[in-house]
């Protein structure tokens, strides 16, 4: 059975403490009525799409020459680089929309949107003080989970002599 490269496995390891984080936030985000949870809940979805594109591009990078690709697949990186940046900014914009006609609703400008933005409904935060706790506590737990992993990814890039693994969108561990 061939072994992954060190890289994978790191971001193996990194997708599922993403989808920890988001069960986590996502399930309490809802349950207390928190659009800070909610929206980095999805934040991590969207990272753990990352770690899977990087995870492809590693694989898909460390394919040696062929006569289809006389030069290799190293920029299949850059890549997946760029659909990572679609996706975030596709996020960004999507949550600023959301919080933009929230404030405009909350300011009386309501009626002064158009009608196909008047119908999207606001979110309107009203989280109960009494689950406040719950909410820091996975924000806390979630800030640990990414140091410890984060510091996990540089040891290993430096140990196998690829510094830049630590930073999963500009992995070069394929190299």
């Amino acid at each position: 059975m061939k072994k992954f490269p060190p890289a994978v496995r790191v971001m193996i390891a990194v997708s599922a403490m993403y989808a920890v984080k988001i069960g986590a936030k996502l399930w309490a985000g809802y349950a207390i009525d928190s659009p800070l949870l909610i929206g980095d809940g999805y934040h991590n979805v969207s990272d753990i799409f990352e770690a899977l594109v990087v995870i492809v591009a590693v694989v898909l990078g460390s394919r040696p020459e062929n006569a289809k690709y006389p030069l290799g697949m190293h920029n299949v990186e850059s890549l997946a680089a760029l659909s990572t940046g679609v996706g975030l900014s596709y996020l960004a914009l999507k949550f600023a929309g959301q919080a933009a006609i929230a404030l405009a609703s909350e300011a009386g400008f309501g009626s002064a949107l158009p009608t196909w933005i008047a119908a999207y409904r606001p979110v309107r935060p009203e989280v109960d003080a009494r689950w406040l706790w719950l909410a820091v506590s996975i924000a806390a737990v979630s800030i640990l989970l990414s140091i410890a992993v984060g510091s996990w990814q540089i040891r290993i890039g430096r140990r196998t002599g690829q510094p830049r693994c630590g930073n999963a969108s500009r992995c070069s561990c394929s190299r």
